[in-house]
């Protein structure tokens, strides 16, 4: 139970680190969409944006990774426990 708790906690981490990213995607976006003259003003403003835009994109992807190993993690161990209650009763009847 200790494994499945610990990726429900890794998973809870990873929501919010996506959640952190998108926000700083929706906050980089507008800058780059909204005031066309800083294109030409200030391209490197721009470049920076995207470049933020891409680690969190990237950063998103990792996190997405690990929430899939996490949730794998879960039904395995799931798996594992009901498997053992299944077989409990059995093993005691041996003893008997």
């Amino acid at each position: 139970m200790t494994s499945i708790t610990e990726d429900m906690t890794s998973i809870t981490e990873d929501m919010t680190s996506i959640t952190e990213d998108m926000t700083r995607i929706t906050e980089d976006t507008p800058s780059i969409t909204e005031d066309p003259t800083s294109i030409t003003e200030d391209p490197n403003s721009i470049t920076e944006d995207m470049t933020n835009i891409t680690e969190d994109m990237t950063s998103i992807t990792e996190d997405m990774t690990r929430i899939t190993e996490d949730t794998t993690s879960i039904t395995e161990d799931t798996t594992s426990i009901t498997e053992d209650m299944t077989s409990w009763p059995a093993k005691e009847k041996r003893r008997v």
